[in-house]
């Protein structure tokens, strides 16, 4: 009797082991949608699109699949999309319920604070991603921007994050831009947090 019960309690484990997803130690990489804008100035109900295409994939039906829903409920315009506590925190919580995301302005933040918001939502279950919002004046410094393609440019954007990497310091970022082809990359924890500092995350 008692080996047949080591055999299943040894059977439950290797179970188990095989159905769980394994990750390096300390890191998460979540499923996320790639679209590109459909808009030149729609980054912010693209980005909302692409991450909430994580939260429904694979099993959920797409509920929220186009990008013309979040530009109405986010109120974008030809100037933009608003950070707007109100419009994000209603829109990410009705398309993508259970997280509870909410609009955090970065203050000047360190990378490591940054990663302390971003990756408790996205160590979440069911693929809750982060909306970012760099904006800074054009800068060459390269700990100072997101992606080369932002070098000695003036950036107003929303991207998506949807993992990160503790022990190299790397956020993992899906980009709808309207203007390049990069739709997803990595960039540092100092980065995106220098990126972010005068505007923030939504997580």
């Amino acid at each position: 009797m008692k080996k047949i019960t080591k055999i299943c309690a040894v059977l439950t484990v290797l179970f188990l082991l095989s159905s769980t997803p394994v990750f390096a130690a300390g890191s998460k990489v979540n499923k996320v949608g790639t679209a590109k804008q459909e808009l030149s100035y729609s980054c912010g109900a693209a980005a909302a699109r692409n991450s909430v295409a994580g939260y429904y994939l694979p099993a959920r039906s797409m509920a929220w699949g186009f990008e013309d829903q979040f530009r109405v409920k986010l109120a974008t315009s030809t100037g933009g999309t608003e950070f707007n506590a109100t419009r994000w925190q209603n829109t990410l919580n009705a398309a993508a319920p259970g997280n509870n995301y909410t609009l955090k302005w970065g203050g000047g933040w360190s990378g490591t604070t940054m990663a302390y918001y971003v990756n408790q939502t996205l160590n979440k279950a069911k693929n809750y991603n982060v909306i970012a919002n760099p904006n800074h004046a054009a800068t060459n410094y390269s700990n100072q921007y997101i992606h080369p393609y932002y070098a000695g440019k003036k950036v107003a954007h929303y991207v998506v994050i949807y993992g990160y990497n503790d022990n190299t310091r790397q956020f993992y970022i899906s980009d709808s831009n309207y203007n390049h082809n990069y739709r997803t990359y990595s960039c540092s924890y100092e980065q995106a947090a220098w990126a972010t500092k005068t505007q923030g995350i939504i997580y």
